[in-house]
């Protein structure tokens, strides 16, 4: 091949990885605590993975504790959410503000025995036993503009009586709060609708 033609070839190619990490760069922001924005999703990611091998059980245990930013919403990625991390750059290789140590990443989706996951190596997602842990990794993600759970309970607080012990609407206020932290992880979990969460989320306040 002409040498000339060998230059041209490999500086297009630098201009190329320029252009993509230089749009990376602006489409996920790292913010200072630990944590980075995807701006075209929305999505909150935390900035690396768990680092270690887990199977599904765990990997939604870890995502549930997670507490990244002060935010107590976390939850399991689903495959799409994690499809479009690796199409925007995002993979196993140091690639990208998001730290993956590893070839695989669980997703939310089960059907009986497997759980999803997708790779980070290729754009591939699939599904394995959940009680699998090798190479697997549990990444969290939240909904930047979703309430958190812990504005419920500053709202218990507010609203619930000063006086220890005292009961508003027949139910204690740590009760209450309890209940709304519960239905938030429900909701997390795909186990209510966003109407059924609303719905049962106003319920509990209504009671202080």
């Amino acid at each position: 091949m002409d040498r000339t033609v060998i230059v041209v070839f490999f500086i297009v190619v630098t201009m190329f990885t320029g252009c993509a990490n230089l749009g990376q760069k602006k489409r996920f922001s790292t913010n200072s605590n630990g944590t980075v924005l995807d701006t075209a999703t929305g999505l909150m990611w935390s900035g690396r993975d768990n680092g270690a091998s887990i199977n599904y059980p765990g990997a939604i245990e870890y995502c549930r504790e997670y507490r990244g930013g002060g935010f107590d919403d976390w939850r399991m990625p689903s495959q799409e959410e994690l499809s479009q991390l690796f199409k925007a750059g995002i993979d196993n290789k140091g690639k990208g503000q998001i730290v993956i140590t590893d070839n695989w990443v669980w997703a939310m989706e089960i059907r009986d025995s497997e759980a999803a996951f997708c790779s980070f190596v290729r754009d591939y997602c699939g599904w394995i036993e959940q009680y699998s842990s090798f190479t697997q990794r549990a990444l969290p993600v939240r909904d930047s503009k979703s309430q958190p759970a812990n504005s419920d309970a500053a709202a218990v607080k507010a609203r619930a009586p000063q006086a220890a012990g005292t009961e508003a609407g027949g139910v204690e206020g740590n009760e209450v709060e309890q209940r709304l932290i519960l239905i938030k992880r429900m909701y997390d979990n795909d186990l209510l609708t966003r109407e059924e969460y609303d719905k049962k989320r106003k319920e509990q306040l209504e009671k202080l």
